[in-house]
């Protein structure tokens, strides 16, 4: 019996063990590299009357990650100005990105629900932002991004995960008890 409660005190410290531990590490074509929690991001320019298609590639490794963050325009050389941000696509998915700031000032796009306040997991590999900015005016425009890197939540096992798992040790220790054979001494 004693065996038995041994085995049963192990498998629940096994089940809660969690995998929080794993690294995740974000890294960017250049330098730096980004552990998380943390945040990174990227800077543009936009030349007067230009439109630029640029791409933000990054990596994840070690374990799946949560994303949030914007796009912003950080101004124009000579003061305020217009920065327009279109066709925002994370790995192939569009509609990610939402307008968050009020008409007539400078835009910023956030990711991932209508409110810009939510978050998107990522799994390993490399991940893609592409996205359309087009400055409006007659001098050079500056913009931003400011990215967020999380650790994901551990998965939970389902309730039938956890009875198969309890019902295999209840049946290494009826095996074990079984097992046992009585052995008589014998006097030569």
């Amino acid at each position: 019996m004693r065996k038995l409660l041994y085995s049963a005190a192990a498998a629940a410290a096994l089940a809660i063990c969690s995998t929080a531990n794993a690294a995740v590490i974000v890294t960017v074509p250049a330098p730096p590299v980004y552990t998380p929690p943390t945040s990174g991001g990227l800077i543009g320019q936009v030349n007067a009357g230009a439109t630029n298609n640029d791409v933000f590639t990054f990596t994840v490794v070690g374990a799946p990650t949560l994303f949030s963050g914007q796009l912003s325009n950080t101004g124009i050389s000579s003061g305020p100005g217009n920065l327009n941000f279109t066709n925002i696509v994370l790995d192939g998915v569009s509609g990610l990105f939402s307008l968050v700031t009020m008409p007539g000032s400078a835009e910023t796009w956030a990711c991932c629900t209508p409110n810009g306040n939510g978050s998107v997991l990522l799994g390993l590999g490399e991940h893609r932002l592409t996205y359309t900015v087009t400055n409006t005016s007659n001098v050079l425009g500056t913009y931003a991004g400011n990215f967020n890197f999380a650790l994901a939540p551990a998965p939970v096992p389902e309730p039938a995960t956890w009875g198969m798992m309890l019902l295999g040790f209840a049946g290494i220790g009826f095996a074990m008890r079984r097992s046992r054979k009585p052995v008589l001494a014998q006097i030569a």
